[in-house]
Parts: structure tokens; C-alpha cells; sequence
């Protein structure tokens, strides 16, 4: 699967209505209705299918993307990244006009390598990719509260 940031996937932009995306991809495995939050748009749903999942708005369409790299082969920008380690991942956001930040945000020794730039949050388990989310920045600036 192609990641293109700031884009989306190949077969699914962002953007991409609701009925675009189960048109294509059929029917999700689970959907899952997310509460209404301040500082994030309204009427969120998840759409989870075996390979991957899909954060979505009416009014905004795919705004997130997830991806568990047990299940995928993932590429972003046509760049194989299942077995690149976080220091190298954070190498390559950085080469592509991204700065990268490499944490550890649960103290068990577990990574994450985040670029707010790009939109991307990389989870790592012992040096290991496990999953990597994708968001359209652009979603930010479209943010309606809920008060």
C-alpha cells in the first residue's frame, strides 16, 4: 500500500466521500461513531477493515488513515518502510521537507516517530514498525467545536 502524505493512499484520497469509499472498498468489517470533542470536526466515524482504517466526516470526507504493518506491505512515496527502524523512518520524513520527532509516550520502551508537517504518526514496538496513521493537515484548518 502507497502513502502519499498530504494526499492519502492511491486508491483512497483524502477527501474521499463515504460512498466513494465503501463503493470501492465494500462494506467495513466494524464502524465505530466517535463523540463529538473540541478541537476536532464533528460527526467523526472509524471504518475498519482487515488491512486498514479509515477516520472519516460528511462534511470533510477520509481524514485519517491507519495501517498495521503485520498485515501490509507499506510504502510512503514508493519507499518500502515495514522494516526501517524509527531513527531511519525519522531520517526519511526529514529528507522529504519533514522535521520528525521521536518519542517514547507510554515508558515500556515503545516508540512513536511523528511529523506534524506531513501528517504522519508512526507507532514502533521493540525498533519494530506496527502501525502508521496518516492525516490530511489541511483537516485542522476546517475544525468546527463543539460548544
Amino acid at each position: 500500500m502507497n502513502i502519499v502524505p498530504k494526499v492519502g493512499m492511491s486508491d483512497v484520497p483524502f477527501g474521499m466521500p463515504i460512498d466513494d469509499l465503501t463503493d470501492l472498498l465494500g462494506q467495513p468489517s466494524s464502524e465505530q461513531f466517535l463523540c463529538d470533542t473540541d478541537g476536532y470536526p464533528k460527526s467523526r466515524r472509524v471504518l475498519n477493515y482487515s488491512d486498514r482504517a479509515f477516520l472519516l466526516t460528511p462534511s470533510l470526507g477520509v481524514v485519517a488513515i491507519a495501517i498495521e504493518s503485520q498485515k501490509s506491505e507499506i510504502e510512503l512515496w514508493r519507499i518500502k518502510i515495514n522494516k526501517m527502524s524509527p531513527s531511519e523512518f525519522a531520517n526519511m520524513l526529514e529528507s522529504h521537507d519533514g522535521s520528525a520527532t521521536i518519542s517514547e509516550p507510554d515508558g515500556w520502551g515503545d516508540l512513536e516517530v511523528e511529523s506534524i508537517k506531513q501528517g504522519i504518526v508512526a507507532s514502533f514496538n521493540e525498533n519494530q514498525l506496527e502501525s502508521i496513521e496518516v492525516h490530511d493537515p489541511s483537516w485542522r484548518t476546517d475544525v468546527t467545536t463543539t460548544t
